[in-house]
């Protein structure tokens, strides 16, 4: 069982398993049967369906930075304000490269216990990104 409060695992998932690629991060702060929920319905569940994920959105925006803006945080959750960046350079998330360079910002809201997620709620506009890449 880890100590980590909802705080760290945000600042090390938002920080350190995003930028600096490190996978393992993910099982370290991932709970095994962890939901994810996307706006659209969309659903994951675990370490595996969220690398999935990760894989077609680096291969989309190789270079894609994440940082982390602001927090609030009341007993095991956490709502993280997060800005992403990079240059759609490669093939995923549905669409051919536009060498366009995207910014665009989203919120995630995070339950943690134990010192993992077992739970997060993305809300920011992937299709509204990826009509701007490709038009």
């Amino acid at each position: 069982m880890s100590t980590r409060t909802p705080s760290e695992v945000a600042h090390l998932w938002f920080g350190e398993m995003w930028n600096s690629r490190d996978t393992g991060m993910i099982h370290e702060l991932m709970a095994p049967a962890a939901k994810g929920i996307f706006e659209g319905g969309r659903t994951m569940t675990g370490p595996e369906d969220f690398m999935a994920f990760q894989k077609d959105f680096l291969d989309a925006v190789p270079d894609l930075k994440v940082e982390l803006l602001r927090t609030i945080t009341e007993g095991d959750e956490i709502c993280v304000h997060w800005r992403g960046s990079g240059l759609h350079s490669g093939v995923g998330l549905g669409c051919a490269p536009s060498g366009k360079q995207i910014e665009f910002e989203g919120i995630t809201w995070l339950t943690v216990k134990d010192g993992q997620i077992v739970e997060g709620r993305d809300f920011w506009n992937q299709g509204g990104l990826m009509e701007r890449v490709a038009g």
